[in-house]
């Protein structure tokens, strides 16, 4: 190993950083003139607050160290410290809210159908990825049938040999698989080309995107309709198992026998019950019903006269024997004779009674003739009389008033020629 430089910074987007077990980072710088590789040993990695991740701009100081061997130079760093994002991240992030403002991220997704009978698949042909999809299928589905499609899913030609490998599914598949096993950030990069994003999302067919592993994520994963951390598990979201469906439809049709049982046993009750409101609400039902009540109600009524005479003819002979053994004549003489004596002693009661009353009203008579008016005028009395009214004080009477008298046998009128007041008694 010869160090060329005793000490450089260089700066740079990082591409593929890699942690071995050992402690040691290696990662490549990259800007539009060419790549360089660094390495920074465990020693100085230890002392880095936060690993570079992919994408980041970066400043690492060090020296170049040249292998004769190999005749590789490669950058022997000592610090790394961010400085920003790189041009690739930026135009990835660009891109993405670019792509997040038209919508593309929040259109109705299309919905993966149950049983697909054709199941495209669109990666590299001969790789681990399409081998691992094949057996999962066959073993959860045996009849559906596979399309392969292949493309590559690396470098600068992958996007549109992608999009070209979709369009040949169009009319061939129900459903499409996008798949690729992992890789590095550069290596991802054509999963997140603007052109095959808007063809997946202008797609007719539902798409599923398994690209790379859980931790990993493109711009397809937000833009497909559905999203699996591996191939196996897109695989399985495309295919259920066959038993399990077997199981679900064997479930779901005792349920339905059972429901129909339940609505047949329903209907049945709902019938009886109509079935006698029908025959109740009949008019033979009604007359039927009519005439029991009337037998009914007739042979209560009679039961009942019966009764009631019976009553009367025991209180009738009763009563006759109670009058036979009472000696009736006699009874009759004394009560007529005592009515005689009774009537008699009323009659005189009731003339010494009117006598007194004549009396008594005589004397009340003769007493209001003697004292009402004629009486008391045919004395020498006058009674005075101004306007039709009786006075019977000097006041308010002054000379020249004429006033009017009334006696015994007429009336007089004459004129006042003065007025004089007696004097008022005072009491002792």
């Amino acid at each position: 190993m010869i160090r060329a430089f005793p000490s450089l910074c260089v700066v740079g987007e990082v591409v593929d950083p890699f942690l071995s077990r050992n402690g040691h980072l290696y990662l490549r710088l990259r800007d539009h003139q060419g790549e360089l590789k660094v390495v920074m040993w465990k020693r100085e990695a230890q002392r880095l607050r936060q690993l570079p991740q992919a994408g980041d701009r970066v400043v690492a100081r060090g020296s170049l160290t040249i292998f004769p061997s190999k005749g590789e130079l490669q950058f022997q760093a000592l610090a790394i410290a961010r400085e920003g994002v790189g041009d690739k991240l930026v135009g990835l992030a660009e891109l993405k809210e670019k792509l997040r403002a038209e919508g593309l991220f929040d259109r109705q997704k299309r919905q993966v159908p149950l049983l697909p009978q054709r199941i495209g698949v669109v990666t590299s042909l001969g790789s681990a990825v399409l081998h691992d999809i094949f057996q999962c299928v066959r073993r959860r589905n045996p009849g559906a049938e596979l399309w392969l499609s292949p493309a590559p899913v690396s470098g600068p030609e992958a996007p549109k040999a992608l999009a070209g490998a979709l369009d040949l599914l169009r009319d061939r598949a129900d459903i499409v698989i996008v798949a690729r096993g992992g890789g590095s950030f550069e290596e991802l990069q054509p999963f997140s080309d603007e052109g095959l994003l808007r063809k997946v999302a202008e797609f007719p067919l539902p798409v599923i995107a398994a690209i790379g592993h859980g931790s990993d994520q493109t711009l397809l994963d937000l833009v497909a309709d559905a999203t699996a951390p591996t191939p196996t598990a897109a695989a399985e979201l495309a295919t259920p198992v066959r038993d399990d469906l077997l199981r679900a439809h064997t479930l779901l049709r005792r349920a339905a026998l059972a429901a129909m049982e339940l609505r047949l046993h329903s209907h049945r009750q709902e019938v009886k019950t109509l079935s006698r409101l029908c025959q109740q609400a009949s008019p033979m039902s009604q007359t039927l019903r009519a005439r029991e009540l009337a037998e009914d109600s007739k042979a209560r009524l009679r039961s009942c006269m019966l009764s009631h005479l019976a009553r009367r003819r025991e209180l009738k002979s009763s009563l006759s024997r109670r009058l036979s053994s009472v000696p009736w004549e006699l009874r009759l003489a004394n009560r007529r004779a005592e009515l005689s004596s009774l009537s008699f002693r009323l009659e005189q009661a009731i003339g010494g009674k009117l006598r007194s009353q004549r009396e008594g009203l005589k004397q009340l008579s003769d007493t209001c003739q003697s004292l009402g008016p004629e009486a008391v005028l045919s004395r020498g009395f006058a009674l005075v009389l101004s306007q039709g009214r009786a006075i019977t004080t000097v006041d308010g009477r002054r000379p020249g008033e004429e006033l009017e008298l009334l006696l015994a046998d007429g009336r007089l009128r004459v004129t006042v020629n003065s007025v004089t007041q007696s004097p008022v008694e005072e009491s002792p």
